[in-house]
Formats: C-alpha cells, structure tokens, sequence
C-alpha cells in the first residue's frame, strides 16, 4: 500500500513536463530560395538569371540580436548558387506563435546559370562569384512544442548585391542585384 502511493506520488513528477523558458537560445532555418540575378549600371555582362540554391542558417541569441552564419549550394551543377556568410538577425515584431525578423548577410557567394560542366567558349553561361551583402524579410510561423522548443515554417524576401567578378567568357568585373524568395522549415533549439 505504502508504495503504491509513493508511485502515485513520484510518477507524476518524473511525467512533468519542464517549464518554459522565454526563448531558446539557438534557431536554424533550413531553406530553398529563387534568386534572380540582374547586372547594375555599365552592363559588363547583360545576361539575367535565375538559379535556384538550398541554404542553412544557425543563429544564436547575444543580447536583443541573434548572430551566426549561413551556407548555400545549387542544384543543379549548372544552375545554382553557393555562398557562406556571417549573419545578424532582429525580431522586429513577435507574436505568441510568430515572428517577423530582419536581418543582414555579410560573404563570399558564386552564382551559375546556363553552365554545364563542359562550357563551350561560345557559351552565353553567367558565372560570377564575388563578396556579397544581403538584406532579409522573414516571417517565422511556430508551432510550440512542450519543452520550450519550437518548429514552424520561415518564408521570406530578401535582396543581395553583389561585386562581380566573371569567369565565364565574359571577363571583368560588376555590380549585380540579387532578389531572393525563401520557404523553408525554422526550429528553436
């Protein structure tokens, strides 16, 4: 009898769910993204593209701010967009299951389009790569899970310049714009 209500007493305890702390200290965003690609003044390279890239994020909260990094890569081997880069977000709007954040991109990136393994020396192909700084719109829509963890969906707009440095058979250098869509899955670890 004596323990069947220790049980009683204990089990409940060791099934408690822990409280909830205020925000997890870490968030990764696992992304896809369209990124359209537009030369800026003097056309060294007039030809436009649009690739497609995979991208992960990892930030970790410092103060008001989450600062981290970021890696990308394209698929396919000729289209696409591979970058890394430092990375600092604000959430400039919260919600109980939402977060609208800004941030900023700091990097190294290499865009291909039109660019097949062997490109032949009259081929049109947009390569570049070059140093890149990119702006960020996202919105964050969590699912709360008990443990103070939460995993939801990130959608954002997000725009990049970049200094251009061709290595197709274009030669030279430029400023290109890089609009940017992103869907991906976002958790707060």
């Amino acid at each position: 009898m004596k323990l069947s209500i220790l049980v009683m007493a204990v089990a409940p305890t060791t099934l408690a769910v822990p409280p909830a702390t205020a925000d997890p200290s870490w968030r990764i965003d696992l992304s896809a993204r369209g990124i359209g690609s537009v030369e800026l003044g003097d056309a060294n390279h007039p030809r436009d593209g649009v690739v497609p890239a995979f991208g992960v994020r990892a930030l970790r909260r410092v103060g008001p701010v989450r600062v981290g990094g970021s890696i990308g890569g394209g698929l396919p081997a000729w289209y696409g967009k591979a970058d890394a880069a430092l990375s600092i977000d604000h959430e400039t709007v919260r919600g109980p299951r939402w977060a609208l954040t800004t941030g900023l991109d700091a990097g190294v990136g290499l865009l291909y389009f039109d660019a097949p393994p062997e490109t032949p020396a009259s081929s049109d192909a947009l390569i570049y790569w070059g140093p890149l700084v990119r702006a960020r719109l996202q919105l964050h829509v969590l699912t709360m899970l008990p443990s103070s963890r939460a995993i939801g969906v990130v959608v954002g707009a997000n725009a990049a310049v970049t200094s251009a440095r061709y290595t197709s058979t274009a030669s030279g250098s430029g400023v290109r714009l890089e609009p940017e869509l992103e869907v991906g899955l976002t958790m707060r670890l």
